[in-house]
């Protein structure tokens, strides 16, 4: 079953590129016409990057709970239990999975770029803001060197579009209120109907947080030194102690510089 499912995703990622669907359409805006060009030339070029990201996600997903190697299940427990519920099983792995691949056919499909040029939404070294249907691309985006910030963002964003979702507190390294999500959330959010309402209200769950797939997609890429930041002291200066709460001695292993915004619809990372 588990060989059967990474062999399905290996076709789809094969159909994918043979269909040249890897680099979507962008779109841009009309503020600054050579700017905004450079900006739909550089999304195109970090696009496939992304999609790389979410692919290896889904590869480690795919194998199931079980079949994931110790560091995989450590940093998936970082970023999707960072309360230490012990809440996670196969069946929530297999829902993170599904939500990839929402988000997969998210980056494959048009990518509507807007230059954001002079928006109050751009401010410090923020990259992106969307408002659901479009990506709002700040200047700062033209100034950044480093790829796999700029592809992990684009995942971050793109999470927002694909589930309908805003966010929760974001990932840092030092953050209590991260710290303090659970991957279900409230029992409110199981409701019918009013559920999904009640659950983008309290906002407490990780299972459906952009951040939290933007990260783990980084983990799992294979790029040097990425999946370390989730192991051990990779979440507040966290590991997983033997009953698998985490454990917090305040260590920040990484200046995340992005300004929060999480209760605007008009998200940002």
């Amino acid at each position: 079953m588990i060989n059967g499912r990474i062999k399905a995703l290996v076709v789809i990622i094969i159909i994918g590129t043979l269909l040249k669907v890897l680099v979507p359409v962008v779109l841009a805006g009309e503020d600054s016409q050579l700017e905004a060009a450079a900006v739909v030339n550089q999304v195109r070029s970090i696009t496939p990057l992304s999609i790389e990201m979410v692919d290896k996600a889904m590869v480690v997903l795919a194998k199931g709970w079980s079949g994931m190697s110790p560091e995989e299940q450590e940093a998936f427990l970082t970023l999707y239990d960072p309360a230490g519920t012990g809440e996670i099983n196969e069946e929530f792995v297999q829902q993170v999975l599904n939500n990839y691949l929402k988000i997969r056919s998210a980056l494959e499909n048009d990518i509507k770029v807007k230059y954001a040029a002079g928006s109050e939404m751009c401010e410090g070294q923020r990259l992106y803001y969307t408002d659901i249907l479009n990506i709002h691309v700040c200047p700062y985006f033209l100034t950044e060197t480093d790829d796999s910030r700029k592809a992990r963002t684009l995942v971050h964003e793109m999470t927002h579009i694909a589930l309908r979702v805003k966010d929760r507190p974001y990932y840092r390294p030092t953050s209590k209120a991260y710290a303090e999500l659970t991957p279900n959330g409230s029992w409110l959010n199981q409701l019918p109907v009013v559920g999904p309402v009640i659950r983008e209200i309290v906002a407490s769950d990780t299972l459906y947080h952009p951040d939290t797939y933007a990260h783990f997609a980084l983990a799992m890429s294979g790029q040097a030194g990425a999946l370390d930041k989730y192991l051990d002291h990779g979440f507040g200066g966290a590991h997983m102690s033997q009953d698998g709460t985490a454990q917090h001695d305040g260590t920040a292993q990484e200046d995340w510089s992005e300004v929060e915004v999480t209760d605007a619809w008009l998200q940002a990372e």
